[in-house]
């Protein structure tokens, strides 16, 4: 049997239109202000979040084992 998919609704023109047009005035005003450079950090940031949490988790979880197999040496010998 044939597994069922489920599809996103497309949304009307009229939606998306509304949507975009929703935006206040401060936050475009803010977006003006920015410069290319700063936008360009801002998103990176934003996109790779994870990827310092990710890069935090992993270098404590090595300095944990590390200092644990320092312990299991000293309690051998």
């Amino acid at each position: 049997m044939a597994k069922k998919v489920r599809r996103a609704k497309k949304k009307n023109r009229s939606t998306y239109v509304a949507e975009t047009t929703e935006e206040t005035s401060a936050e475009q005003a803010a977006e003006k202000a920015l410069s290319a450079k700063e936008k360009a950090t801002m998103a990176y940031r934003q996109e790779y979040a994870y990827v310092v949490k990710d890069l935090r988790q992993l270098f404590l979880l090595s300095g944990a084992l590390f200092l644990l197999l320092i312990v299991i040496n000293l309690v051998v010998q």
